[in-house]
């Protein structure tokens, strides 16, 4: 299989909502790691820095098989 990388940012803000921020997808490891660092030091990656992240993604496969929760209002 082939593996790319994400670069990603998810704070939790409060029970309902996240801020989710898209960096990229990277062919390498190395060239996401290198994303991740330079993203580290810009706002508001530098003040919640434990809120980044690199993932292994693999391609060509169904990875949400399940469906979805929608939160009763």
């Amino acid at each position: 299989m082939t593996t790319v990388y994400e670069v990603g940012y998810a704070r939790e803000l409060n029970d309902d909502v996240t801020d989710v921020k898209f960096v990229g997808v990277f062919s390498t490891r190395e060239k996401a790691d290198e994303a991740f660092m330079t993203v580290r030091s810009l706002l508001p990656y530098s003040r919640f820095p434990d809120c980044l992240y690199v993932m292994d993604v693999e391609v060509d496969i169904d990875h949400w098989t399940y469906g979805f929760f929608t939160p009763e209002e």
